[in-house]
């Protein structure tokens, strides 16, 4: 204990902790006593852990230490791999919050287009509402062809009102914008990119109708 709490230069401050446990031990102040502390050595970096228990004559204390090298450095890699991958999802974000502000002011440019139409029903928009919804929750081949199924029903619904590109990009542009008011910024995001599926498959599915129209 003399020597710890004469230790001087790099990590004197453990060695001192150290005098004062194992002295805390040993008076009975406490029963064990246990430190992390780093001993590096020029080539190589360690940790140890250090246990001291009271004897059972109350006399003395039982001092082990263990090697914990191992687990400290998996536990800064796997801190390390975690901030690696934070900042790969911010990044993701940032990416996917510019993507959603662009596809929205597109859909904006596209709505622009005069189509000669009223707004669409509540109906239609209840409907495509709910696709924006299921395209968040719905995964495997049973939620793919919810969606479409979907999508069918909405163009059907677009195509008997004489709907065209810009009432969809309309209709896409303020369901999203209602939907993700609701939502949480993380949720926003997820909703913007997950239901473009649902814009390109109403698209798809009007554009199937009037071309089978017209070829009749």
């Amino acid at each position: 204990m003399d020597t710890c709490r004469a230790a001087e230069g790099a990590f004197s401050a453990e060695a001192k902790v150290v005098a004062e446990g194992l002295q805390d031990v040993i008076s009975g102040a406490r029963n064990e006593f246990s430190l992390v502390y780093p001993c590096h050595s020029p080539t190589e970096r360690r940790w140890f852990r250090l246990l001291a228990s009271k004897t059972a004559d109350g006399d003395g204390a039982v001092i082990l230490h263990f090697n914990i090298t191992p687990e400290m450095l998996a536990e800064e890699q796997h801190a390390a791999s975690r901030v690696e991958a934070e900042r790969k999802l911010s990044r993701f974000e940032r990416d996917l919050e510019k993507s959603s502000r662009e596809e929205l002011r597109t859909l904006d440019d596209m709505s622009a287009s005069p189509s000669g139409r009223s707004d669409t029903d509540k109906d239609i928009r209840t409907t495509y509402r709910s696709m924006i919804d299921a395209s968040v929750a719905v995964t495997g081949e049973s939620g793919d062809r919810t969606l479409r199924e979907g999508a069918r029903k909405v163009a059907q619904e677009l195509a008997a009102q004489r709907a065209d590109a810009s009432d969809v990009a309309r209709l896409h542009a303020d369901v999203l914008r209602s939907t993700m008011r609701a939502a949480t910024r993380e949720r926003a995001l997820w909703i913007s990119h997950e239901s473009r599926m649902v814009f390109i498959g109403v698209l798809g599915h009007l554009a199937n109708i009037y071309r089978g129209a017209g070829d009749h």
